[in-house]
C-alpha cells in the first residue's frame, strides 16, 4: 500500500475541510484570505452540527449532508448580512477585493507549512497501512466503520459504540464522523483513511487556522507569515504529539482549529493590532466556531476558555486606561468591567463542571515541578528535548511583547497560564488537587503541551518582525535601492524575510528533537513482530478474516489484545468494539464461561443469540502494564484453554494469532 493510494481520499478531505465553511462565510463577503482561514474551523462546526441534526430529519450519514447543510448556513450568513447592511451602515459587511498581490505571501506560507508538516506526519506514519500502536487506537478505527454501519454521525449517538444494547451516548465525534464519510465515498481502506485523517489535519487544518490567528493579531509583513508558516511545522508538541499519544485523534482536530477561536475572542476584545472583522461576524461566526471547537472534544474548549481569561483581564486594563484618558465614557468602562468579571465567573463554573469523573483521569505526576517549569520554558514538552534555535526565538519574542506593554500582552500570559496547567499535570500530586487543577483535560500533561506551540509560532514571528524592521534600517541598506518592488515590500524586507524563513526551516525540521521524534513515532506505528497492539502476524490474520468468518457472523473478542479491529478492518462484528464498553447478559456469559460450554448449555445460548461462532485470539502487547494481565485473567476466565477443553477448533493461524471456530454448540 502506497501514500498515492491516498491521493483521492486527500483531495476529498481538503474539499470536506474548506467547502462547507468556504459557502457559510462568502455571502459576509470578507477578504479571501480571511474566508479561507476560517474555512476549516467552519467546516469542522458544519459537519459536527449537521451530524446531529440529519437523524431528525430522517437523514442518514453521507458525503452530501454537510456540504448541504453549507448551502442552508450560507443562506442564514447571506440574510444576517443583508439585516446589517441596511439597518447598521457603521458595522455593515463591505465589499472587498478577492485578491491582492500580497496574499500570497499567506497562501505560499500555507503550502510551507503545510508541505513540511504534512512530510514529518508521513515520515512518522511510514506506511499508510500501519496503525498507531496506542491504547486508543481500537475505539477511533472502529468508531469510523459505526457511524458507516450505522449511518449515523452524531456526537449524541456515538457512545453506542462503546454499549452491547447500542444505548445512545454522547463522544465528541467530528473527527471520526468527518473521517467516515471519506471512508465511504471514497472506498478507500480504512486504516489509511485514518491516516490520511492525519496529514489533513496538520498539512491543511492547522497551518490555515495558526496563519489565520497570525493575520487576525498583527499586520506582519509577508515574509514573516512564511517565517509563521514554517515555525508551524517546528514542534513537536503539535500535530505529532497528539497522534502519537493516545492516540488522541479527536484532540488533534479540535487543537488544530483552536486558533480561529482564539482569533475571534482577540477580535472581540479589540486585543489586536492586525486586519479587523466587524462585529456582525465575530459574533456569527464565531459562536459556530465554538460549537465546532466543542463537538471536536470539549476540553479544547475548556483551554480555548482558560485562554479568554487572560484576554479579560488585559480588556479590563485597557478599558480602564481609556477612561481615564477620557476616551470611553464611564457607563463604557462599567460595562466592560461587568462583562469581564460575569466572564470570568461562567469560567470559573465551566471550569468545575465540564470535565470527566474523576476515574477517568488516570494519569497521575509524572515529574518533579521544577523540571516541568523548565520544560515550558524549554520549549521541550514531556522531556522531548529542544531546539536552541527555535527555542531561542520563542523566548525572544516573549521578553518583546512583556516589555512593550502593549494590548498583545495576553500572549505571553495565556502562555504562561496553559504552561501553569502542564506543570500541574506533570507534576501536582493528586492530594495537591490534582483533578480540581487538571481534570479538565484526564490529568494529562500531552493534551496541554499540544497547545502551547499556538503561542510559540506567533512568538517567533514577533521576535523576527522585530529584528528584521532593525537590520532593515541599518546603514548596510543604504547603497542598496529603497523603491517598491515585488508584493509592494522594499527588496530589503524580502530578502532578510527569505534567509529568515531559510533558517527557521532547517533549524526546526533538523532539530534533534524533531528527527529523533519522527523516527520514534514511525516504531510505534510500525506493524512488527513486537509491536505493542497488533503484530505483524495478528495484522496478516485481520487482514484475511473475510475468508473465514462468514459476513454475518460476530467474532469473540478479548479488545485490549486489538482483536476488536475486527470490526473495522475485517468488517466483522466483535462482541467488544472497545476496551470501555457495556457488555449485555450475552457477551458477558461467553467471556467468562466460553470454555465450559460443552457442560453449560447458557453459553451455547448466548453464541446462538449473538450468532458469535469464531474466537480471535490475540496476545496482549506491550502497551499494558502487567496488572492489566490480571485484569483479563479475571475478567475473561472463559476464553482460556479453548482448544483444550474441546469448544473450539483453530480454523487459522499466523504466529501466536489464533482464528478459533466455536465447535461445541454445533
Amino acid at each position: 500500500m502506497s501514500w498515492f493510494d491516498f491521493v483521492y481520499p486527500f483531495l476529498m478531505g481538503c474539499a470536506l475541510f474548506i467547502v462547507p465553511g468556504l459557502l457559510v462565510v462568502l455571502p459576509l463577503r470578507m477578504k479571501a484570505v480571511d474566508a479561507l482561514g476560517l474555512s476549516p474551523a467552519l467546516s469542522v462546526a458544519v459537519s459536527g452540527v449537521s451530524a446531529i441534526v440529519a437523524p431528525y430529519l430522517g437523514l442518514g450519514w453521507s458525503l452530501w449532508v454537510p456540504f448541504a447543510f453549507g448551502v442552508v448556513f450560507a443562506v442564514v450568513s447571506f440574510c444576517v448580512s443583508l439585516v446589517v447592511r441596511r439597518y447598521r451602515q457603521a458595522d455593515h459587511v463591505g465589499v472587498y477585493s478577492l485578491f491582492k498581490i500580497s496574499d500570497l505571501w499567506f497562501y505560499g506560507a500555507i503550502l510551507l507549512g503545510g508541505l513540511l508538516s504534512g512530510l514529518n506526519i508521513v515520515t512518522a506514519i511510514g506506511s499508510p497501512d500501519y496503525i498507531s500502536q496506542s491504547f486508543d487506537v481500537n475505539f477511533h478505527i472502529n468508531a469510523i466503520r459505526f457511524i458507516e454501519e450505522h449511518d449515523n454521525g452524531s456526537s449524541l449517538y456515538l457512545g453506542a459504540m462503546s454499549s452491547a444494547d447500542l444505548e445512545p451516548a454522547f463522544y465528541p465525534g467530528v473527527w471520526h464522523g468527518m473521517a467516515s464519510l471519506i471512508f465511504e465515498a471514497s472506498g478507500a481502506d480504512i486504516v489509511g483513511v485514518t491516516n490520511t485523517m492525519s496529514v489533513l489535519i496538520g498539512a491543511v487544518v492547522w497551518p490555515i487556522s495558526i496563519l489565520h490567528l497570525a493575520r487576525s493579531i498583527k499586520n506582519f509583513d509577508g515574509p514573516i507569515l512564511l517565517i509563521i508558516g514554517a515555525a508551524s511545522a517546528a514542534f513537536v508538541a503539535f500535530p505529532l504529539m497528539l497522534m502519537d499519544w493516545g492516540v488522541l485523534y479527536p484532540n488533534m482536530l479540535g487543537i488544530a482549529v483552536l486558533p480561529v477561536g482564539i482569533a475571534f475572542l482577540a477580535q472581540f476584545f479589540n486585543l489586536v493590532y492586525g486586519e479587523k472583522i466587524s462585529l456582525t461576524q465575530i459574533l456569527c461566526l464565531g459562536f459556530f466556531v465554538f460549537i465546532g471547537i466543542t463537538l471536536s472534544h470539549p476540553n479544547v474548549l475548556m483551554s480555548l476558555l482558560v485562554i479568554m481569561v487572560p484576554m479579560l483581564l488585559t480588556n479590563s486594563i485597557v478599558a480602564v486606561k481609556n477612561y481615564s484618558r477620557g476616551k470611553i465614557k464611564v457607563v463604557f468602562l462599567v460595562g466592560s468591567l461587568m462583562f469581564n468579571a460575569t466572564s470570568l465567573g461562567v469560567i470559573w463554573y465551566l471550569f468545575g463542571v465540564v470535565r470527566p469523573d474523576e476515574e477517568a483521569g488516570i494519569w497521575g505526576p509524572s515529574s518533579t515541578s521544577a523540571q516541568a517549569l523548565g520544560e515550558v520554558i524549554a520549549n521541550a514538552p514531556m522531556a522531548r528535548g529542544s531546539g536552541w534555535f527555535i527555542t531561542g526565538l520563542m523566548l525572544w519574542g516573549i521578553i518583546l511583547l512583556l516589555t512593550q506593554k502593549n494590548r498583545l500582552i495576553w500572549m505571553p500570559l495565556a502562555w504562561g497560564f496553559i504552561g501553569f496547567f502542564y506543570i500541574s499535570a506533570r507534576s501536582r500530586a493528586w492530594e495537591d488537587g490534582r483533578y480540581w487543577f487538571t481534570g479538565v483535560w484526564y490529568n494529562d500533561a500531552y493534551r496541554l503541551a499540544a497547545v502551547l506551540p499556538i503561542f510559540a509560532v506567533l512568538f517567533i514571528g514577533i521576535a523576527i518582525q522585530f529584528a528584521i524592521t532593525r537590520i532593515a534600517k541599518a546603514g548596510i541598506w543604504k547603497p542598496v535601492e529603497q523603491r517598491i518592488t515585488w508584493f509592494n515590500l522594499p527588496i530589503r524586507l524580502i530578502t532578510l524575510g527569505l534567509i529568515a524563513s531559510i533558517l527557521v526551516t532547517y533549524y526546526g525540521q533538523n532539530s534533534i528533537a524533531m528527527t529523533q521524534y519522527v523516527k520514534d513515532i514511525k516504531g510505534r506505528y510500525q506493524i512488527s513482530q513486537t509491536a505493542g497492539q497488533v503484530s505483524l502476524d495478528e495484522m496478516w490474520l485481520l487482514r484475511n478474516l473475510d475468508n473465514y468468518v462468514p459476513e454475518d457472523d460476530t467474532v469473540i473478542v478479548i479488545p485490549h489484545t486489538g482483536a476488536a479491529l475486527a470490526y473495522s478492518i475485517s468488517d466483522r462484528e466483535v462482541t467488544e468494539r472497545h476496551i470501555f464498553n457495556s457488555p449485555n447478559s450475552d457477551v458477558l456469559m461467553i467471556r467468562e464461561n466460553l470454555n465450559q460450554a460443552n457442560t453449560n448449555p447458557d453459553v451455547c445460548k448466548a453464541i446462538d443469540d449473538l450468532n458469535a461462532y469464531y474466537y480471535l485470539a490475540f496476545n496482549l502487547g506491550d502497551i499494558y502494564d502487567n496488572p492489566n494481565n490480571e485484569y483479563i485473567a479475571e475478567t475473561y476466565p472463559g476464553l482460556e484453554d479453548v482448544e483444550e477443553q474441546g469448544v473450539a477448533t483453530a480454523v487459522a493461524r499466523a504466529g501466536g494469532a489464533v482464528l478459533y471456530e466455536i465447535t461445541a454448540c454445533d
